[in-house]
C-alpha cells in the first residue's frame, strides 16, 4: 500500500514538472523568437509591401575589393563609403581582365584604359556594317543582337522586373561599326578568324567601338570579345565599360571543338543550342556531331525513312532534316561548323535491320543485338554493316545525300572505328573477298571504306 502511494506521488511530481517545463519552454521561445526576429530584420532591414514579406533584402556588405600590386583583385573590408564589386574590380585589374579566352596579341596593361564608361543596354546600337555580301551582312546583324540579348542578362532578375532598359538620363550610348574584308560565310579549317577591337571615347556621353575583321568569324569573335568587357555594376545599377581598348587577337588552332553523341542517348534540339552557346562563349569553333550508332539511328532520311522507323528510339526521338537545318544556321551565327558522324561500317546496328523485308536488299547488317554481345562487337548493342552487299553501299550514298543537303558538305566523319572481324565470318563475306582477291579483313575494311569515299564524292 505504501509503495503504491509513493509510486502516485512519483507520477503526480513528474506530471507537474513536465507541464511546467512545457509552459516555460512556450513562454521562452516565444520571447526568444520574437525578439531576434526583431533584431534580425532590423540588422538586414527587411521590407513588406501591404503586410506580405518581400523577397528582396536591403543588404549593405562591409567588404570591397581592390587591385592589389599583384595585379589580382583581393577582399578587403571598407574603411569609408567607397565601394567596388567583384565584376568591377575583375574589370579593371590585371592584364587579360575579364577575357576569356585570354587574348593572344594584347601587348600589356596600356590595350586597357584606366577609365569606365557606364551605359544601359537599349542604349547600345550598330551603326555600320561594312561588307561586300548580304549573307555576312546578315550574319554580322544577327551576332550583333545575340551578343546584346547576352549583355541584358548581365542584369540582376530582380533589377529587370522593376526597370526599364535605357530608364537612365546619365547613361551613355555605345555605337558599334563593324568592317568585314571578306565574304565568307561558311567557316573551314583555313578560315581567318582574327579580329582588331577598337573602343575609345567621343566626348562624355559617347562610345565608340570599332570591330575590323578578314570574316565575319573573326567578328563574331570580337562580339564575344566585347560583351566579356562588359558587368553589371549593383553599386550604381547600370552596365560598365572599359575606355579607351586596343586589342588585336586570333586563335591558337584552327580547330577548337566537343564532340557529342546523341544516338547512345538522345538529346533534344534545345539542349544541342545550349551546348553550341557555351561553346560561343568560350569562342569554340568545330561541334562533331555522333548522329549515328548501333543503339539507334535518329536522323530522317527523306530518301531511306525505314531508317529512323526501325532505328529511332521512339517518333519523339528523331531529327528532322528542318530541324538539323535550322540547328545548323543557329551554330553558324554563333561561329561553329557542325560537322556530322554516320558511323560505319562498325557502330550500324539498330536502323539496319529492314533489308530482308524489302525486296532486293538482303542483310544490311551483321550481328545486330547478337549475344554474346563480346564475341560480336566492342560493346553492346552490335551491329556492323555488310560490306559484301552492294545495296550497303547505295542506301549509304542515299542517306549521304540526305546530310549533306542539311550539313554544309565540305567537312564529313564516316566513322570507321572499332571494326569486329569476328562479326564478318561467314559464309557470304568469305566468298565476297575470294571473287574481290582480298587476303584478309583488313583489306575488306580498306574496300569498304573506300566504296564508302566513292559513294560519297559522286
Amino acid at each position: 500500500m505504501i509503495r503504491r502511494r509513493c509510486c502516485s506521488l512519483k507520477a503526480a511530481t513528474i506530471t507537474i514538472l513536465l507541464v511546467f517545463i512545457a509552459i516555460f519552454s512556450f513562454f521562452y521561445v516565444t520571447h526568444f523568437t520574437s525578439f531576434h526576429m526583431d533584431q534580425i530584420s532590423a540588422v538586414l532591414n527587411l521590407s513588406a509591401d501591404h503586410g506580405e514579406p518581400s523577397d528582396s533584402v536591403k543588404y549593405t556588405s562591409p567588404w570591397t575589393w581592390t587591385c592589389g600590386d599583384d595585379q589580382t583583385c583581393h577582399r578587403e573590408l571598407r574603411k569609408s563609403n567607397d565601394y567596388m564589386s567583384m565584376d568591377n574590380c575583375s574589370l579593371t585589374c590585371g592584364q587579360d581582365r575579364v577575357l576569356w579566352p585570354k587574348s593572344r596579341n594584347t601587348l600589356g596593361l596600356d590595350n586597357f584604359g584606366p577609365e569606365t564608361f557606364d551605359f544601359d543596354v537599349e542604349n547600345m546600337e550598330l551603326t555600320d556594317v561594312e561588307e561586300n555580301n548580304d549573307k555576312v551582312k546578315d550574319l554580322a546583324e544577327k551576332a550583333f543582337s545575340i551578343m546584346k540579348e547576352n549583355v541584358k542578362k548581365l542584369y540582376p532578375m530582380d533589377f529587370v522586373k522593376n526597370y526599364d532598359y535605357g530608364g537612365h538620363c546619365n547613361s551613355g550610348t555605345v555605337e558599334v561599326s563593324i568592317k568585314i574584308e571578306c565574304d565568307d560565310h561558311v567557316i573551314t579549317l583555313i578560315t581567318d578568324e582574327s579580329y582588331t577591337l577598337k573602343i575609345n571615347r567621343d566626348g562624355n556621353r559617347f562610345l565608340l567601338v570599332q570591330l575590323i575583321g578578314k570574316t565575319f568569324f573573326g567578328i563574331r569573335h570580337g562580339l564575344e570579345t566585347l560583351s566579356q568587357l562588359i558587368i553589371f555594376d549593383d553599386e550604381v545599377n547600370t552596365l560598365k565599360t572599359l575606355s579607351p581598348v586596343l586589342i588585336n587577337d586570333s586563335p591558337a588552332f584552327p580547330y577548337r571543338g566537343l564532340m557529342i553523341d546523341s544516338a547512345r542517348n538522345f538529346i533534344p534540339i534545345g539542349s544541342l543550342e545550349r551546348m553550341i552557346d557555351g561553346m560561343s562563349y568560350n569562342k569554340l569553333n568545330m561541334l562533331h556531331w555522333h548522329l549515328s550508332d548501333s543503339n539507334s539511328f535518329p536522323f530522317f532520311s527523306r530518301t531511306y525513312p525505314q531508317m529512323t522507323h526501325y532505328g529511332a528510339y521512339s517518333k519523339k526521338e528523331i531529327y528532322t532534316p528542318n530541324q538539323v537545318r535550322n540547328l545548323v544556321e543557329y551554330a553558324l551565327v554563333r561561329g561553329i561548323k557542325i560537322i556530322p558522324e554516320l558511323d560505319a561500317p562498325a557502330h550500324a546496328g539498330n536502323g539496319w535491320q529492314w533489308g530482308p523485308e524489302t525486296e532486293g536488299y538482303g542483310n544490311l547488317a551483321f550481328c545486330v543485338n547478337e549475344e554474346p554481345w563480346k564475341k560480336f562487337c566492342g560493346q553492346p548493342p552490335c551491329g556492323q554493316l555488310n560490306p559484301a552487299n552492294p545495296k550497303v553501299y547505295e542506301v549509304l550514298g542515299g542517306i549521304y545525300s540526305d546530310m549533306l543537303s542539311v550539313f554544309d558538305p565540305d567537312l564529313f566523319h564516316m566513322g570507321g572505328d572499332e571494326v569486329w572481324f569476328e562479326c564478318w565470318k561467314n559464309q557470304s563475306v568469305q566468298t565476297f573477298m575470294k571473287e574481290n582477291n582480298l587476303n584478309d579483313f583488313m583489306d575488306l575494311r580498306v574496300y569498304f571504306q573506300n566504296n564508302g569515299k566513292l559513294v560519297i564524292i559522286s
